[in-house]
């Protein structure tokens, strides 16, 4: 969002700083955004988690002993993921360029996963233990979505099917240098073209 008042700015003459407009930059500012968030709100969220009986409970019934020595752990509040991710979600609001098609990809893989963890710890709560959601379905959600995104990238013509004008645009694969001009590629070109490695 901010790199779209930047460019704004910019285009009425208004002076701002090039470094915002970089990658970089924009990825530092978005991580001590979400450190600081993190330690600026985290304690009130802890403590509301802690108001709302929100604790994981520990398996005793699998091995005794370690479950006496887990025994402080007893309602540690759970759900801590979903601020974790609120965090991240917020700088990338902020910071990530929304157009980018890999905005848009590791914003459906943080409301993926995050899904799938808040319903493991839904699951812990409403049984009262700590086994959760399955590791095998656990997996195979991880693995269906790794595979669409994976075809995404890797099969000729998908990206452009997704492509939405000036607000998805499909990824460009690869700068590929031809006789000094640069030139991007699209995954469905670079996916056609053979490449020697050395």
């Amino acid at each position: 969002m901010l790199i779209y008042i930047i460019r704004s700015l910019s285009e009425r003459g208004i002076k701002v700083p090039a470094a915002f407009s970089y990658t970089s930059t924009r990825m530092v500012l978005a991580a001590l955004f979400s450190l600081l968030f993190s330690i600026l709100v985290g304690p009130y969220f802890i403590r509301k988690l802690y108001e709302l009986k929100i604790g994981q409970p520990i398996r005793m019934e699998d091995c005794p002993l370690l479950g006496q020595l887990h025994e402080k752990k007893k309602d540690t509040p759970t759900m801590g993921g979903i601020f974790i991710l609120f965090a991240v979600f917020v700088a990338l609001v902020l910071w990530m360029d929304l157009s980018s098609i890999f905005t848009l990809i590791f914003c459906l893989t943080i409301f993926w996963l995050g899904g799938i963890g808040a319903y493991d710890d839904y699951l812990k709560l409403k049984h009262k233990n700590s086994k959760g959601l399955r590791a095998k379905k656990k997996f195979f959600a991880q693995v269906v979505f790794a595979a669409i995104i994976g075809c995404y990238g890797m099969i000729p013509g998908m990206a452009e099917k997704v492509e939405n004008g000036k607000l998805f645009s499909a990824p460009t694969a690869k700068i590929q240098v031809e006789k000094g001009v640069n030139k991007q590629l699209s995954t469905s070109e670079y996916m056609t073209a053979y490449y020697v490695p050395f």
